[in-house]
Formats: structure tokens, sequence, C-alpha cells
């Protein structure tokens, strides 16, 4: 992952910080929106880099399966 994409990443902390879907970060990052912490860019980076891993992971899965 470049690092301008871990720059965009919020830390994972607290009862959530086990889960690997991700949504914790996408509503960490909507709630530092509202506070005027972040833009709307740093949430449409956050969900590009989402939908890139898991085109990764299928084009990864295919290669492994044949």
């Amino acid at each position: 992952m470049p690092d301008s994409a871990r720059a965009h990443r919020p830390s994972r902390s607290g009862s959530d910080s086990g889960r690997l879907d991700g949504r914790y970060e996408e509503d960490n990052l909507k709630n530092q929106i509202k506070d005027g912490k972040a833009e709307n860019a740093d949430l449409d980076r956050l969900r590009y880099d989402r939908l890139a891993v898991e085109i990764d992971l299928d084009t990864l899965r295919e290669r492994i399966s044949k």
C-alpha cells in the first residue's frame, strides 16, 4: 500500500479493533468528517483502496485455483 494511502487510514482501537471488514475505519472517518477533522476525499480514498484490495484478492484467488 502506498504511503499516501496509509496516511489516510484511521488507527484501530477500542472494542472494534478486531473487525476486518473495514467498516470501523469508514465509520471513524465519517465521524471525523462531521467533526471537520477529515474530508470526503479521505473517505473516497478509503473506499477506493478497499475495492482495490478486494480486486487484488479475487485475482490472486483466481490464479491460485488454476
